[in-house]
């Protein structure tokens, strides 16, 4: 009898398994790495999207920096609205957010000389399809309690940094309804 069940013993240890086994086996582990596989794009593009929006928080000390080299005048006058329109300045910033440059539009650069300088910089230092985020600022609206009074000693602004702006593939720039937005104030003094 003991010699019975230690052969049983060793049929079973000798047992593999069958190739229906084997099967239900690969197919419950294919699905497992197929789904695991599906959110591996989902993955990637959230950790670009998180890169992307820490750069775009840090940008702040950088256009205060650019925005003050420009001058308190110079940005007064270009987002005066008295005519009822709210004019903006963009800035412009590569993908690395390394730095801000100004990007005067045409009309700037015919009303303004230094506009004219600025833009062939920029277009040295900067190349179009190496501007990343588009940094646009402009004066709070009436009634705003930020809105700008010409006697107190600075100027309210608001700004909306936009991702992607333009990229090496897309030749006329992103569209603004599927950019991505980060909004703050911004103050600078006389």
């Amino acid at each position: 009898m003991s010699n019975l069940t230690s052969q049983a013993i060793e049929d079973q240890r000798n047992r593999g398994f069958t190739l229906l086994e084997v099967i239900i086996a690969l197919s419950v582990f294919g699905f497992l790495i197929g789904g695991l596989l599906a959110l591996l794009p989902w993955g990637v593009e959230g950790a670009g999207n998180v890169r992307d929006r820490n750069i775009a928080y840090g940008l702040t000390d950088a256009v205060q920096v650019e925005l003050e080299l420009m001058g308190f005048g110079l940005i007064e006058q270009l987002t005066d609205k008295s005519d009822g329109e709210y004019p903006s300045i963009n800035l412009v910033a590569s993908d690395d957010g390394s730095e801000v440059y100004w990007e005067p539009s045409s009309d700037q650069k015919s009303d303004f000389p230094i506009a004219s300088s600025k833009a062939t910089a920029l277009d040295k230092e900067l190349p179009e399809g190496y501007r990343y985020f588009l940094i646009r600022c402009s004066q709070f609206p009436e009634d705003n309690r930020h809105e700008h009074d010409p006697s107190n000693g600075y100027l309210g602004l608001q700004v909306d940094v936009q991702w992607p702006y333009k990229t090496l593939d897309a030749e006329d720039g992103v569209e603004e309804r599927i950019r991505s937005h980060f909004h703050f104030p911004l103050a600078i003094t006389r």
